[in-house]
């Protein structure tokens, strides 16, 4: 398909910010797993709140992940954008990176996601058997699901961060800028403060009814 510099540059950056947005969530639902341990007590006092914010997390990690490499016809993807950089590769221009190895990195490209497609297609299967739909055969059989659909939340991570280096490369050959990508510790000093200030909560009131 055939499009525009400007338009090719919106997809790119638009795939970066969705991918921005699984390494928050990831981030965050990695922290409060690592944090639960520690602040033991603080987690107890809001259980069902934490339950629903891990399991809520993991599913937008899953569902959002597998959208960067979906199938459909209609739906935008990793697949589709590297393939038409390729039909455009006349847009591929800079000083800094001759052709031959603007079209041997797009090779390479493919031929990687090739070798994710088993990750990929197990992380297909979580969605169309369990999170976006309620398939009968593993309705009350979970584990059965994760035998013939394994997939660990590294996979889930080599994914994204394919698609994040796919994009950022792109991205820098046709503006010749790199993406400074956020400092993700904020997002892990903010879960800490969370479980801090619980605690101290509960020192307080333990206090009080001494």
């Amino acid at each position: 398909m055939s499009v525009t510099k400007c338009e090719l540059i919106n997809e790119v950056e638009n795939f970066i910010i969705k991918i921005s947005y699984i390494d928050s969530y990831f981030r965050v639902w990695n922290e409060l797993r690592m944090s639960f341990p520690k602040f033991h007590a603080a987690r107890n006092v809001a259980l069902p709140f934490f339950q629903t914010v891990e399991h809520g997390l993991l599913r937008l990690i899953f569902l959002e992940t597998y959208k960067l490499f979906d199938r459909d016809s209609e739906s935008k993807s990793i697949k589709k954008l590297i393939s038409n950089c390729r039909t455009n590769n006349k847009l591929l221009r800079t000083e800094s990176i001759n052709k031959k190895d603007i079209l041997q990195l797009l090779q390479g490209y493919e031929d990687t996601l090739n070798q994710l497609s088993d990750k990929i297609n197990n992380l297909r299967g979580h969605r169309d058997n369990y999170l976006a739909h309620i398939d009968g055969k593993y309705f009350s059989k979970l584990n059965q699901l994760k035998t013939d659909y394994p997939v660990s939340m590294s996979d889930v991570q080599d994914l994204y961060y394919f698609a994040l280096d796919v994009c950022c490369n792109i991205y820098f050959i046709l503006t010749e800028n790199e993406i400074k990508w956020e400092n993700q510790d904020e997002v892990n000093c903010a879960v800490s403060e969370l479980f801090v200030t619980l605690e101290k909560g509960l020192d307080v009131n333990s206090c009080d009814i001494e």
